[in-house]
């Protein structure tokens, strides 16, 4: 048998490309090179890393054809982005890639004798807002003044906040040999420009191209307070004994426990007392197991007075049972899941759990609260319809969670839906890429979160919007906007004349550009 030679055609790989660029600080007169600055390539789930020399020089070779996303990062410097995109092989020079120096922000804190004052926590505050636009802050970055008032915040991210400054307890200072004992007056918390209600605090803006913010502001002492009261267990009285209580200013990190005490034992068990605390908001929590079972409780309270008596009924949580049905036909549930969002951002809400094949969902641990309901993962033009729990529509207004567990939720789909794409241009008519795309509902509807869409413009400019239940909407697009804060209603009335008005239809496509409306 005579065998013809086989001949086996091998197909190349594609040949390897490769990056190089140069990072520098933009702000400086001249382009200075920036040492040691980490730049990172992206591309699907393919990662790359390398560090720039002293002349600020990179390379990253073997690399496949495509699209790169570019991060460069350094210690005092902003995060920049930027996207590459290389042909097989080849070998792309003179990426330029430009930072700019991080703002820092510089203050002195005095008393009210115009005396600096050492040991003061000063905080930045970030505006959050929650699903109902209900506004709190939350702690970011924080620093002690030294022994001239003085603090320092460093290496800030571009945005608008708040400053908070309080004394820390009387405690800390004692327990740490490296601030300065001795006697320590009591300030509640105060915001710039030196007010007690954070309603009436004035926002600090931090902006690039500005690199030291100055501000200065008074404390004024506060008389002591403290919560105390009893813990237990709701539903069947228990009283524990050396169960930890903890409390935080609202706005502090959920891990922080500025303040804490041990409940009492026998013969007066249960019994608790948080003192030496100025006045002020408090988140109070506790955790604890009663016969293997985890009983926790957090709570909002206000102290203004000299004592607050606060009983904390803890339990397991309770169990959110429902169903979700498409208004007609059927539908898919594979990827949907669905959460319940504290109305208030200073209190926490259960995890999001996934949705099985026939509709049914349990949410457990749900502490009570006010939540508004929201799904993830809907597929097509699918969208939130109405949602009920014991006949009370739970979509116009929050859901109500006692002791008890609720009604069954009857949770109903709409599929038809409209969609809405387009591109956001700056005020130079460039693509703006990283842009907050806002939908916003007409009148009637701004009290439901269901109704606004949202989506970030990419690269080239370009949003869509899916799932847009049917009616009139304006649409927005913002250089940087806080989540859920187009909800406060005091924030889109200064917006309200930039939007522009569009009619979403049932089953339609629609196409709409959009202006983005610069950071101030």
């Amino acid at each position: 048998m005579i065998w013809a030679p086989l001949l086996i055609l091998l197909q190349s790989p594609p040949a390897k490309a490769a990056i190089s660029g140069v990072v520098f600080n933009s702000d400086t007169p001249s382009p200075q090179a920036i040492f040691h600055a980490q730049v990172e390539l992206v591309r699907g789930s393919d990662t790359f890393m390398a560090l720039t020399d002293v002349h600020g020089q990179f390379t990253i070779s073997d690399l496949a054809p495509g699209q790169y996303r570019i991060t460069a990062v350094h210690d005092g410097f902003i995060r920049k982005l930027t996207t590459v995109t290389v042909m097989a092989g080849q070998q792309l020079p003179g990426v330029q890639i430009g930072l700019d120096e991080a703002p820092t922000l510089i203050g002195r804190i005095r008393d009210e004798y115009n005396v600096p004052v050492s040991n003061i926590l000063v905080e930045l505050m970030k505006p959050i807002f929650g699903p109902r636009g209900d506004r709190t802050v939350l702690s970011v970055v924080s620093a002690l003044t030294d022994d001239h008032g003085e603090f320092h915040l460093c290496w800030l991210d571009p945005g608008d906040y708040y400053v908070r400054a309080s004394s820390l307890p009387a405690k800390t200072i004692a327990q740490n040999s490296s601030l300065n004992a001795g006697y320590v007056a009591t300030y509640a918390p105060y915001y710039y420009p030196g007010v007690r209600d954070p309603k009436d605090a004035a926002k600090v803006r931090i902006r690039l191209g500005k690199p030291t913010t100055f501000i200065d502001f008074q404390l004024q002492p506060a008389p002591d307070v403290s919560i105390g009261g009893i813990i237990y267990v709701e539903a069947t009285g228990f009283k524990p004994d050396h169960a930890l209580i903890t409390a935080r200013f609202a706005g502090e990190s959920a891990s922080s426990s500025r303040y804490s005490a041990r409940s009492s034992g026998p013969p007066y068990p249960g019994q608790y007392t948080l003192p030496s605390m100025p006045p002020g908001t408090y988140i109070v929590s506790s955790q604890f197991v009663v016969d293997g079972q985890s009983m926790t409780v957090t709570r909002k309270t206000t102290v203004r007075a000299t004592e607050r008596s606060f009983m904390l009924q803890s339990s397991p949580g309770i169990t959110v049972t429902g169903r979700v049905a498409p208004e007609a036909g059927t539908m898919s549930f594979r990827s949907v899941r669905i959460s319940l969002e504290s109305i208030d951002a200073d209190l926490p809400g259960p995890s999001d759990v996934a949705i099985d094949s026939n509709g049914n969902f349990s949410l457990d641990r749900v502490v009570p609260g006010d939540y508004a309901i929201s799904l993830q993962g809907l597929d097509n033009e699918a969208y939130l319809k109405f949602a009920s729990s014991g006949g009370l529509d739970i979509l116009a207004k929050p859901l109500r969670i006692d002791w008890k567990s609720p009604a069954p939720l009857e949770v109903v789909l709409g599929a038809d839906g409209g969609r809405l794409d387009g591109i956001a241009y700056d005020g130079a008519n460039r693509v703006s890429a990283n842009s907050a795309v806002v939908l916003v509902p007409d009148a009637a509807r701004r009290n439901r979160p269901d109704q606004y869409r949202t989506a970030v413009s990419d690269d080239d400019g370009k949003f869509l919007l899916r799932g847009i239940p049917p009616g009139e909407y304006k649409l927005f697009a913002w250089q940087t906007i806080e989540p859920n804060e187009y909800m406060d209603a005091n924030f889109m009335a200064g917006n309200e004349g930039l939007g522009t008005p569009l009619m979403i239809s049932a089953n339609a496509s629609a196409t709409a550009n959009i202006r983005v409306i610069p950071t101030e």
